[in-house]
């Protein structure tokens, strides 16, 4: 299917089948993993020559967008669907996505904007811009599980990636009877290595008694109450240990691993913006009580003695009945923190939700949170959202499940941080095993740890898993392990060839810059028999002088920043007004691309 030659067939149960006219074609529902009604689809020529499709899922009231590349239909982007916000009895809000009335796109400039009206009798519409070109300045690379970024596509396969579950797991198990952590380790925490060593901050639980003691002494918010925070060391991040700190009184004894001042999941970060001099590590929480207004900052000069200081969040938007921030960094571009987690709209429905800060201690949560709904994905239920940075794309790991401690992972990336997409809906990226430790519901750190070419994914899982027909309390009898998985950087995808025998082709969407300079290129990748990068005039398609692919350097071995060169050198001359291309040409079906990155030399 190509350009003008795409033809679009609806079937009688909903379903769209896109296609060439020479072949079977490709159904929505299979390729997105999305059941529900398609309807209003329509085809637009991009800025750049490839062609889009856009169509309406009148079931889970979203817009999705997808680029036709090489005869490819690619991943589906999600368009912002429209937020209808109404009093809820509980005195907060209730967020629905309104039905849609119709979506239109056009090309315009470099990019694609959308535009969305809702059935209802208020008024209501939304909108939302997806960029056709790449900027050098604004992102130090691009990330080939965006398969937006590709402009032709000739011969390449597309393979979503998992990470691999570690050997040794489970890698700590819960501790000894009377431990403030003998029934759960790891209830969510945080993980970074610091001098060699790798230290853990995690929630830990004791074990709540009889059924009379759970009711007596921790009421409707026993899991909250059966919760301690705790700390834990390792030399290899594999083999944990727990010091005995002397810091906090538990059963009338201090040699434990507590820790003072945190409680229920420690979000924790090291950084030179703390607002407490002489404090880096940081932790943001809500207060007991789930008072959404309500939040507390804790900030510590070595990560063991905390100290407590008042904190605000606001919310211009939509007030949620709680917000849990699950992880947050520092945007260099926007000069803001941003934070990600479980947004509850009302007591029970759970989605997920965005807030920024400049300092620290006063948050102020997206106007069009929650971010990301469930209807937006093939799962019922959403729950805790983990979101880090890597070369210019937002990277999620989002709780989904079909039932309550039921969560496993599924992976997504944002442009903007505000604007979700699922980039292989059809597969889990992280999952439960039901003949294994991790058979339950998986829960997971704050953000992944860099460890060479790796990220190294600390999680947890209850055992035995929860089955259908028991009683909400039973979850607080479940024991909870540590363990470890494992991905390359950057690695959630690579384009390979599809066949031993014959090349195949890669090229990237057109590439700006603001100002006259010179740049290096790298690529990610694991090269077999051979890959070389040519730079090529994004309007003409021709090679730049002494750039094309016959004067390049092949490039060899494994590696995240493999340089690329050609014979006249390593530095590329790119201008304001001559947008550039690569055009990477792959041998052998065990040479894998992940992405490319630049610097300016």
């Amino acid at each position: 299917m190509a350009g003008g030659d795409l033809h679009i067939q609806a079937s009688s149960d909903g379903d769209l089948i896109i296609s060439d006219g020479t072949g079977a074609g490709v159904s929505l529902i299979e390729h997105t993993g999305l059941d529900g009604h398609w309807r209003d689809p329509e085809i637009i020529d991009g800025p750049d020559g490839v062609p889009w499709l856009v169509a309406i899922n009148e079931d889970r009231r979203t817009v999705f967008v997808f680029r036709v590349v090489g005869g490819v239909l690619q991943q589906a982007h999600e368009a912002r669907s429209i937020f209808h916000i109404t009093p809820a009895e509980h005195g907060g809000f209730e967020e629905n996505l309104a039905p849609l009335q119709d979506a239109s796109a056009s090309a315009s400039g470099d990019a694609v904007p959308l535009s969305l009206r809702s059935t209802t009798d208020l008024g209501l519409s939304g909108s939302h811009t997806f960029p056709a070109t790449r900027s050098l300045d604004a992102a130090p690379g691009l990330l080939f599980v965006d398969t937006s970024a590709m402009a032709h596509l000739a011969g390449a396969r597309h393979v979503h990636n998992r990470p691999s579950k570690h050997s040794a797991n489970p890698i700590m198990l819960p501790g000894e009877p009377g431990a403030p952590d003998e029934l759960r380790v790891f209830n969510r925490g945080t993980v970074m290595v610091e001098g060699g060593v790798f230290r853990m901050w995690y929630a830990g639980a004791q074990h709540p008694g009889s059924r009379e003691d759970l009711r007596a002494n921790f009421g409707g918010a026993a899991w909250q109450k059966l919760m301690h925070i705790c700390y834990a060391e390792s030399e290899d991040g594999i083999q944990w240990r727990r010091p005995d700190l002397g810091l906090v009184e538990f059963g009338g004894d201090s040699a434990n691993n507590l820790l003072p001042a945190l409680w229920r999941m420690p979000t924790i970060v090291k950084t030179d913006r703390s607002p407490v001099a002489g404090e880096p590590y940081v932790c943001t929480e809500q207060m007991l009580g789930l008072v959404p207004e309500e939040a507390v900052l804790h900030t510590s000069a070595d990560g063991l003695d905390w100290h407590t200081h008042p904190a605000e969040r606001s919310y211009p938007g939509s007030r949620p009945f709680y917000f849990e921030y699950d992880s947050m960094f520092f945007d260099e571009s926007a000069g803001l923190w941003r934070a990600y987690g479980n947004y509850g709209p009302g007591p029970t429905r759970r989605t997920g939700g965005m807030a920024v800060s400049e300092d620290l201690i006063h948050w102020e949560g997206h106007p069009e949170n929650p971010i990301v709904d469930p209807l937006q994905i093939p799962e019922t239920r959403v729950h805790d959202f983990i979101v880090w940075q890597e070369m210019g794309l937002c990277i999620g790991m989002l709780e989904v499940g079909p039932a309550p401690a039921s969560y496993e992972f599924g992976l997504m990336i944002s442009h903007d941080g505000v604007h979700f997409s699922r980039p292989d809906p059809t597969g889990l990226f992280l999952g439960c095993d039901p003949e294994s430790w991790d058979q339950g519901m998986l829960l997971m750190a704050s953000a992944p740890v860099a460890v060479g070419n790796d990220w190294w994914l600390y999680y947890s899982s209850l055992w035995p898993r929860m089955t259908p027909g028991e009683p909400p309390h039973a979850i607080h009898y479940r024991h909870m392990s540590a363990g470890l998985a494992t991905i390359r950087r950057g690695g959630y995808a690579h384009y390979q060839p599809q066949r031993p025998d014959a090349a195949a082709e890669v090229q990237t969407v057109a590439l700006t810059c603001a100002t006259p300079g010179t740049w290096r290129l790298s690529c990610n990748a694991t090269v077999g028999d051979s890959l070389r990068v040519a730079v090529i005039d994004a309007a003409t398609g021709e090679p730049l002088p002494g750039h094309g692919i016959d004067e390049a350097v092949p490039l060899a071995g494994d590696g995240l920043e493999l340089p690329v060169a050609w014979r006249g050198g390593d530095v590329l001359l790119v201008t304001p007004d001559r947008p550039i291309a690569l055009r990477l040409e792959l041998r052998g079906t065990d040479t894998h691309l992940y992405g490319v990155s630049w610097q300016r030399a």
